[in-house]
């Protein structure tokens, strides 16, 4: 049985927003190596200072990295939303009673000790609820999947991955995705790894008349530029580079184990929705323009 599909008021969701902060933020190390890229700080005592005296061209992507809700952000406050949409009119109250007192939120940065304080601006409030993804409910036929399979917070992990998603709730992509959901393996990473694949490849699926043929072509693609890559990686062992490169040699690159990771996703995939993959049959590989 679905769960209730009303939606949690602002004043519920301003009270969650404002637990969660209060609590502070960390800095990932991916960030702080962004911010010491683009500011001219050592230390995350020096930020404060340098965001004051930074212009808006140089300070703002720092101060929207701060600010952006990440996963576990997100997991917390989808035990709120579970799963449900707020309309643009509640949205908008919601923004404006975070604006009418502005949060404060503490940040801590990987090295420990030093932390930096902000406040949350009305416009980065409003920034903040909007990579929230508020107005993006899961459809109804994907709540009854999940809750035949999967634990609540397992349902609140598929939510958010869903709410970042571009993928439309169509009649074919909900079917599909319930399918996955019922026979997918989500007990390891492997299974949450081919469901945001999915995910990813349905947002870009315009053609939704066959969704294994278009699974099928990618699989050949990616299959087919694995053995491109390798290939050029035995030439390049056996040649100068510079030397190749003016016999014809047309470089590629590829993230070989992130290709091979979705390679499996689809296969993954297919068997679990359709009882089946597709064997892929490789191209003549071609690596030199034509003529060498």
């Amino acid at each position: 049985m679905s769960e209730d599909r009303s939606p949690p008021g602002p004043a519920r969701l301003e009270a969650r927003i404002r637990e969660i902060l209060a609590r502070g933020v960390t800095v990932g190390p991916e960030a702080q190596g962004f911010i010491e890229s683009t500011l001219p700080v050592t230390r995350p005592g020096d930020l404060a200072a340098v965001l004051a005296e930074a212009s808006a061209a140089e300070s703002e992507p720092v101060v929207a990295l701060l600010f952006f809700p990440d996963e576990s952000v997100q997991l917390e406050l989808e035990e709120t939303l579970a799963g449900r949409a707020l309309s643009a009119e509640s949205e908008e109250r919601l923004a404006k009673r975070l604006a009418a007192v502005p949060p404060r939120v503490e940040f801590g940065f990987p090295a420990g000790g030093e932390r930096l304080e902000l406040e949350m601006t009305p416009a980065r409030s409003r920034q903040f609820l909007m990579h929230l993804r508020l107005d993006r409910a899961v459809p109804p036929g994907l709540d009854d999947a999940m809750a035949a399979v999967l634990p609540p917070s397992a349902r609140h992990r598929f939510r958010v991955l869903w709410r970042n998603s571009r993928c439309p709730a169509t009649e074919a992509t909900v079917c599909f995705l319930g399918k996955l959901l019922r026979r997918a393996d989500l007990r390891d990473p492997n299974g949450w790894a081919c469901l945001g694949f999915i995910l990813e490849f349905l947002a870009e699926a315009a053609d939704e008349t066959d969704l294994y043929a278009r699974l099928a072509a990618r699989k050949a693609r990616l299959v087919n530029a694995l053995a491109r890559s390798g290939r050029q990686r035995v030439e390049l062992a056996r040649g100068n580079m510079e030397t190749l490169i003016s016999r014809g040699l047309r470089l590629v690159a590829i993230d070989e184990e992130q290709v091979r990771r979705d390679v499996a996703c689809i296969d993954q995939a297919c068997q679990a929705v359709y009882g089946r993959t597709e064997a892929i049959d490789i191209d003549t590989v071609t690596i030199y323009d034509s003529g060498h």
